[in-house]
Formats: structure tokens, C-alpha cells, sequence
């Protein structure tokens, strides 16, 4: 049977070492201030072979939204503004890895579902970025969600 554990404040999370199979993480990790020690609490509360998954918005692609976005003169094209912390892919592999994780994969994923005539363009964009960051791996930043999927070791 599956435990819901909302957690509001990450300092301490009031629940037993190895307690949980899986924690998730979605649309909110860019609102950690300190990720590593959340991620160490994390790993202290997951079984050992349990799962992390997270996602976080890819840096390139925000920059890519936000540039064609003011070219276009379309409003929200300030997403930095957004979010108030980003880290990078190297930040995130250090982090999982310090606190007992290894990345089993990491998928592209589209984010927030657009309005209509949008749609298409972010269903090609997405299988496009997809195609590529499986030959060019650099190329997830360019995802407008990069989905990570870690176990403990």
C-alpha cells in the first residue's frame, strides 16, 4: 500500500531511515535553496534499491523559450523569474551522488500541457529534442523538462 509524506519543510523529514520505496520530486526542485541537504534527507529516508525521481526545467531550453518569446512579444517569457534556483546537470549527478543515488536514466518530458495552437510545435519540438540529446546526451538541457530517475544504492 502506498504511504503519502507531504513534507513542507525539508530540514527533517520526521520519518524512519529506509521507510519509503520511492520519493518524487515534481515541479519543485527549483524552489530547494539547498538542495544537497534535501537530496541527503532524501537518500537517509529511501530503501536502499529504492527510487528518487525529479525533474527539473532544462536551462537551455528556458533560454531558448525566453529569447523567441520576447522576439514574438509574447508574455511569461521571463522564466527565470520563475524559478528562483537552478542546477546544473553536474550540480544534480554530485548531489544524487553524495547522497547514495545513481542515475538510472534521465527522459525528456514536455512540462505543462500548452494550449491548442501550440500543441503541435511543442510535440515536434519535444520528439526532436528527444532524438537528439539520445545521440548528443548535452542536448537534454534543451528539454523543456529533464526527468531523472535514481536509485539508491
Amino acid at each position: 500500500m502506498a504511504q503519502l509524506c507531504p513534507i513542507s519543510h525539508w530540514e527533517k523529514v520526521n520519518s524512519i531511515p529506509g521507510q519509503f520505496d520511492v520519493v518524487t520530486v515534481l515541479d519543485a526542485l527549483y524552489y530547494f535553496p539547498d538542495p544537497e541537504q534535501q537530496f541527503m534527507e532524501i537518500g537517509r529516508i529511501v530503501k536502499a534499491g529504492g527510487m528518487f525521481v525529479f525533474d527539473v526545467p532544462g536551462q537551455a531550453y528556458l533560454r531558448l523559450r525566453g529569447l523567441l518569446g520576447a522576439i514574438a512579444g509574447m508574455r511569461r517569457t521571463r522564466t527565470f523569474a520563475a524559478y528562483p534556483f537552478y542546477y546544473s546537470d553536474q550540480a544534480l549527478r554530485l548531489f544524487l551522488d553524495r547522497a547514495g543515488f545513481v542515475i538510472e536514466k534521465r527522459l525528456v518530458d514536455r512540462g505543462a500541457r500548452h494550449q491548442s495552437m501550440l500543441r503541435n510545435g511543442m510535440l515536434f519540438y519535444t520528439e526532436m529534442i528527444k532524438y537528439l540529446s539520445s545521440v548528443l546526451p548535452r542536448l537534454f538541457s534543451f528539454s523543456p523538462k529533464v526527468v531523472y530517475v535514481a536509485r539508491r544504492k
